[in-house]
């Protein structure tokens, strides 16, 4: 899934957030407006989503 981190009706990172942990699919968020924090929140939310993938098969 291919997202643009602002979109009109919301932010593409929540779409993301919203996936099952345990989803085989590809999500890749692109942006012209990043911010260290919207970097830091992608980080934490992938980790987080990597761990629950990793140790709830």
């Amino acid at each position: 899934m291919l997202v643009d981190l602002q979109l009109l009706d919301g932010v593409g990172f929540d779409l993301f957030v919203d996936l099952d942990p345990r989803s085989a699919a590809v999500f890749v968020v692109i942006t012209g407006h990043a911010t260290v924090e919207s970097a830091v929140d992608a980080l934490k939310a992938a980790l987080k989503a990597l761990n629950q993938s990793i140790f709830n098969p």
